[in-house]
């Protein structure tokens, strides 16, 4: 299909949240903080949950020195929620990232995803994409790999 593939890389993402959101519900509205170092370089990332699972608001930005981040944001008052390790393999289909993954608690995965205003538009495109590998709906994880560490901690989302 023209996958475009890079070389693998390690990514090791801390996870931060508002004090504020720890022991409650969490869904649209609220976010994390994402500071992730990589052999590509360290970037913070702001991104927010939106009515539709697996969509996010997201805005990312380089950083030169994650761990002075990752301080600033606790003395700010957000907590560590989690940390999350992979290995990568990232790949182009025309304009949707493929990549190849394995981390740290659950294996290995295929994320796909592709930027869009559109997003009913990008879900149908993600969708065939992955139908015309015999990957049935069934089998589809619309939950970011964040979401699904934080539930497998018992946080609860309502989306």
């Amino acid at each position: 299909m023209g996958w475009e593939a890079g070389k693998e890389i390690e990514e090791n993402d801390i996870y931060h949240v508002p004090e504020s959101v720890i022991g409650r519900v969490r869904g649209p509205g609220d976010f994390i903080l994402r500071v992730r170092s990589s052999s590509k370089g360290n970037f913070l990332t702001f991104k927010a949950f939106t009515d539709t699972r697996g969509v996010w608001e997201e805005h990312e930005t380089e950083i030169s020195d994650p761990e002075g981040i990752n301080k600033i944001l606790l003395k700010a008052g957000f907590v560590e929620d989690m940390v999350i390790s992979k290995k990568r393999i990232k790949g182009k289909i025309n304009d949707m990232e493929v990549c190849v993954d394995d981390l740290n608690i659950i294996g290995p995965h295929i994320e796909c995803e592709l930027i869009s205003d559109d997003k009913e538009s990008a879900i149908e495109r993600l969708s065939n994409f992955l139908k015309s590998f015999g990957i049935t709906e069934d089998n589809f994880e619309r939950r970011g790999y964040g979401e699904i560490f934080a539930e497998m901690k018992g946080i609860k989302f309502n989306q």
